[in-house]
């Protein structure tokens, strides 16, 4: 782990967490808005050791801004939008009610278009489109696969998604504009990832996918595995051709690759500024940088050692639009089984941490290797 007495300007202090995150937004350089699973509040950090709390009705599971004063809300399992003012410091509830058949589901992704037109994808899943102007649901629509993970590029409007379908994975990248055009019948959408599944013989559809990312110009999409990282590049008629793959081992001294423990790829994300560049978090406990452009990966990485009675390993990373700063979180990983009958005194502590990109580059990346 970065000593943090040694760059105390460039590393804020860990934050503590009740339980993992299930929504963060930047707002700026310096100000966070991020919610936490089973957790009944917004928190507004501002580069301080605590945060502004937020009084919500149910834990938040998707959040959106509309300007830089006011949020939507998606509350879970209540099926409404709330709307969080930053100015006045209070949740207006209920500024939309969801249909009967997307209330008992989680909003696990929104995304704001045109500053009118609310997307929402669920858990169940489904979707949904809300004119924001009427107060209208204009759209609901099952797709015709699972979604494990999601990742959006705001500039190129391209949501890329990790799905289960007819019990194997696979992952689709949609276009939003075609999206709200309705250019994607069900039955197109079942093509694309009936076609991705036959064509890629790299990537075995049994592999459960964890976490997915697209680049900063839409020309790579990393898929997060069960101790794996697949890279593929975009070509000009939107197939997929995979240009790399990386293993994830945990780091015991072992040279046995048959000893060595593989963990979860638990996120993945691609820098903001520089197109190759994605970070990995991984449940052994590591922050990992790749170069896809090269196929290679740095030597160097920021490494969580977890003491005899810890099972933490990273759960989250991502930067913010400049690339300026990073977050990241650790938790309890769900690699080490299930606790609920553990009679082992373990130690889990949820937290995050935010470090600048200067940081990491002095630390992890040399000019060699995003060359």
């Amino acid at each position: 782990m970065i000593d943090k007495s040694k760059v105390s300007k460039k590393v804020r202090p860990g934050i503590s967490l009740s339980n993992s995150l299930s929504s963060f937004i930047w707002l700026d350089e310096k100000k966070v808005l991020y919610s936490i699973w089973h957790d009944p509040h917004v928190y507004l950090n501002r580069g301080q050791n605590d945060a502004i709390q937020f009084d919500c009705e149910n834990f938040i599971t998707s959040m959106v801004f509309d300007t830089k004063s006011k949020v939507y809300l998606a509350d879970g399992y209540l099926g409404h939008i709330d709307l969080l003012d930053l100015e006045k410091g209070s949740v207006i509830p209920n500024v939309f009610n969801l249909e009967e058949t997307l209330a008992n589901t989680l909003v696990t992704r929104m995304i704001l278009k045109n500053d009118s037109i609310l997307i929402g994808i669920t858990k169940d899943p489904s979707y949904f489109l809300i004119d924001l102007r009427k107060k209208q649901l204009i759209k609901e629509e099952k797709f015709p696969f699972r979604i494990l993970c999601h990742d959006y590029n705001k500039e190129y409007e391209t949501l890329a998604l990790g799905v289960k379908y007819k019990g194997k994975f696979s992952f689709v990248v949609l276009n939003i504009e075609s999206f709200l055009n309705a250019e994607y019948s069900n039955k197109d959408l079942e093509s694309k990832v009936s076609n991705q599944i036959i064509e890629d013989d790299n990537f075995s559809p049994q592999e459960y996918i964890h976490s997915i990312a697209i680049s900063k110009t839409c020309k790579f999409i990393a898929l997060g595995s069960k101790g794996k990282i697949y890279i593929y590049s975009r070509t000009t008629n939107e197939s997929n051709e995979l240009e790399s793959v990386f293993r994830y081992y945990s780091h015991n001294k072992s040279t046995e690759l048959s000893n060595l423990e593989v963990f979860n790829v638990n996120q993945v994300r691609y820098s903001p500024t520089f197109e190759s560049l994605l970070v990995s978090a991984g449940g052994d406990g590591s922050l990992r940088f790749y170069n896809s452009y090269k196929r290679k990966i740095s030597s160097k990485m920021i490494y969580m050692k977890n003491k005899q009675d810890e099972i933490n390993g990273f759960l989250d990373v991502g930067w913010n639009p400049e690339g300026t700063w990073m977050y990241y979180t650790k938790g309890y990983d769900s690699k080490f089984g299930d606790l609920k009958n553990d009679e082992r005194e373990i130690k889990i502590q949820n937290k995050m941490y935010f470090v600048s990109w200067e940081e990491v580059f002095q630390k992890c990346i040399s000019k060699e290797f995003l060359i």
